[in-house]
């Protein structure tokens, strides 16, 4: 997150969920390219989590940006 902006709940949550969609991005390319079936499926599986722990926190958000 920039140091030049303040923290607020409703800007961690989006810098938050930024870095939930790279990281799931990584997981999927990694699972593609991974030699072994165990890695693939492992990997998948990371992806996925982050993807849910992603839709969590959008909706945490928006509840934030409700109030």
């Amino acid at each position: 997150m920039p140091a030049e902006l303040p923290l607020t709940a409703s800007r961690l949550a989006r810098w938050l969920i930024g870095l939930h969609q790279s990281l799931a991005d990584l997981a999927r390319q990694l699972s593609a390219a991974a030699a072994h079936t165990e890695g693939r499926e492992a990997l998948a599986a990371l992806a996925e989590q982050i993807e849910a722990h992603e839709r969590a926190l959008s909706k945490s958000w928006i509840r934030l940006e409700d109030l």
